[in-house]
């Protein structure tokens, strides 16, 4: 293991994968297509598929397709490709009429579904659409709850809750969300002197910090979500209970809320 992983010195947009795709994408998602595509009774297809390739994708004439090796065709055709045009390629197949001689396409996506997951992907089909499942503000707002934030405990919870999230061998969401949380609850026993994490909250405006009430209240659930009887700190959770979606959802409101802290904090001081 890599010191950086060790540490959890590791940034959010380099693990999870929006402007690029790393050898082990790349070829996770060769795999599942090329399982899909060379079995045995289905070859009468694969000319046509590629010939569906060369004219709706590529534009390419189709006279100049090499016909004794479809499936290594497409194989140069992928690898060839750089990276949103691989995404383009996995998003078009599923809408050639052929395609479904070869499989079914709810099941095709949500094999493809499970790939992006696992590596890491900053994509996911969502109704038959790839769909970016983290925006750039979002990033923002992680990268700067640990630039910005003045409290290191806080800002080793948020690189392990990181780190926990982005492990694509072990991914360990429940305790990536426990490491979110506690994050907040530290930054918020910084300020307010207070142990628990209602009180703290409730007692803001002793240290200066005037929030809205509504916004208490949410964290207050948020923190309870994580402590109840079904929560993500309860012993007996299963951990396939929690989904990469929720951890990171939850990674990006506890470090928004945190970085509105530190600046609420900054301005009394």
């Amino acid at each position: 293991m890599r010191f950086s992983e060790r540490m959890g010195l590791i940034e959010i947009d380099k693990t999870i994968q929006i402007d690029g795709m790393n050898d082990d994408l790349s070829n996770s998602l060769w795999n599942l297509l090329y399982c899909i595509l060379k079995q045995p009774y289905k070859e009468n297809y694969m000319q046509d598929i590629t010939e569906c390739i060369y004219h709706g994708l590529l534009k390419l004439p189709v006279d100049t397709i090499p016909r004794y090796d479809p499936i290594n065709t497409i194989r140069k055709i992928f690898f060839n490709f750089k990276f949103y045009e691989k995404y383009d390629f996995i998003e078009f197949l599923p809408t050639l009429n052929v395609f479904e001689n070869f499989i079914e396409e709810e099941k095709y996506y949500e094999l493809i579904n499970n790939i992006l997951e696992r590596e890491l992907s900053g994509y996911r089909f969502i109704d038959g659409v790839l769909s970016k499942i983290i925006d750039d503000s979002e990033i923002a707002e992680i990268k700067k709850s640990i630039d910005d934030n003045p409290y290191e405990t806080s800002k080793k919870q948020i690189h392990e809750a990181i780190k926990k999230l982005s492990d694509k061998n072990n991914p360990d969401y429940r305790n990536s969300i426990k490491e979110a949380i506690s994050a907040v609850e530290g930054v918020l026993r910084k300020i307010t002197g207070e142990n628990e994490f209602g009180k703290a909250i409730s007692n803001l405006s002793n240290s200066g910090i005037e929030i809205p009430e509504v916004m208490k209240e949410g964290m207050k659930k948020f923190y309870g979500y994580t402590c109840g009887k079904d929560g993500i700190r309860h012993a007996l959770m299963e951990d396939n209970k929690v989904s990469f979606d929720e951890a990171k959802y939850m990674l990006v409101i506890c470090c928004t809320f945190i970085n509105y802290l530190v600046s609420k904090s900054s301005k009394t001081s």
